[in-house]
């Protein structure tokens, strides 16, 4: 992933680890909610937002995309679930 975004392909990586020995947690809810007003302008510009972890981590966060983005906003989001890769 590194090598994607020195090359371009990604324009930003933010990691949350919460489970990694010896490195303060950091849970991906918290990282957004620092972000939320550059994660908010991105999303409606079309941003393409990738999040890995746990299913009840991917509803706590679309939870979370419905109160930075406003009901409306997030109405309009692609959001598949459950999709492995």
């Amino acid at each position: 992933m590194e090598s994607w975004e020195t090359s371009g392909v990604l324009t930003r990586m933010n990691l949350a680890l919460s489970r990694e020995p010896g490195v303060k947690k950091t849970y991906v809810q918290d990282a957004m909610r620092e972000q939320s007003e550059w994660l908010k302008e991105q999303l409606t510009n079309g941003a393409n937002l990738y999040i890995c972890g746990s299913t009840k981590m991917g509803h706590d966060v679309q939870s979370l995309l419905k109160e930075l983005l406003g009901a409306v906003s997030y109405t309009h989001l692609t959001l598949p679930t459950n999709r492995e890769v």
